[in-house]
Parts: structure tokens; sequence; C-alpha cells
């Protein structure tokens, strides 16, 4: 089977971010996910976009092209999803504590972070439906956190 890449950008606000959301778990339920791992879809990648704009109020110029935007891509399989949710438009990234590590620890199969500034902050996650081996094989290795410092 050929794997589906989806991809959609919004502006980088509280308002438009749920449509990432919404638009990921759908595509988990179309994978076949139960509720529980839907749900967990749903929970990291509301983290990941925390973690990209945390309280997006304020943020942005004074046009639509020089506002931040949130840029997603997926690549769905038969029993998995990759994802990774970037911030575009020059802007910094929120950024990562403890309990964001935490909430992709335990919801997703792998994740990877990468705020140094090798292109746009991102964050890649991975997640596999039930006891599926990984068919799609996104950029995540486990567990990997990028920070500037």
């Amino acid at each position: 089977m050929t794997d589906d890449h989806i991809a959609m950008q919004v502006p980088a606000t509280a308002t438009s971010s749920p449509l990432i959301r919404l638009a990921a778990a759908q595509l988990a339920a179309q994978c076949g996910f139960d509720h529980d791992e839907l749900e967990d879809v749903r929970v990291a990648v509301s983290e990941a976009i925390r973690i990209l704009i945390g309280a997006p109020a304020g943020r942005g110029g004074d046009s639509d092209t020089d506002r931040p935007r949130l840029v997603a891509d997926f690549l769905v399989g038969p029993r998995s999803i990759a994802a990774a949710v970037r911030l575009e438009g020059g802007a910094e990234a929120a950024g990562v504590d403890d309990d964001s590590t935490r909430i992709l620890e335990a919801t997703t199969s792998s994740f990877a972070i990468d705020l140094a500034g090798r292109g746009a902050p991102e964050v890649t996650m991975h997640f596999t439906r039930g006891d599926a081996d990984g068919d799609v094989r996104g950029p995540t290795p486990e567990h990997e956190v990028g920070r500037e410092g």
C-alpha cells in the first residue's frame, strides 16, 4: 500500500491550531486507531503545538505574510501515522519542558523536538496502531530533543 501524505498550514494562533488537532484525530480514526490511541494522537499534537506557540496571543506582524504559521505534515500508512508540526515565519518556539517530554513519551511511539535552529522549530511524532510494527517510517528518532544552548 502506498502511504498518503497530507499537509496543511494555518496561522499560529489559538483559534487556528485546533484545525491541526482535528485533522490528526480524523486521520487516526481513518487508520483504525481505537478511542484511546486516537486520544493519544490528539493530546500529542496539542502538546507539539504548545511547545511551538505556547500562548500565541500577540505574536506576528501586521500582515498575513508576516505572521507565523503552523505547518503540519502527516504521512499515513495502514497502521501508523508520522506527523511533523513546525513553526514557520521566523517566530521562536515557546519551548519544551519536562512535562512536555513526559506527555510525548506517554502518547507517541517515538518523537523528536528540534528547536535548535536547523530550519523552522519542529516537533515530529510517530504513532502506531495496536501491535503494528510501524509501517510508516518518519524522521522521528526515539525521544530526541534538540535545544538551543
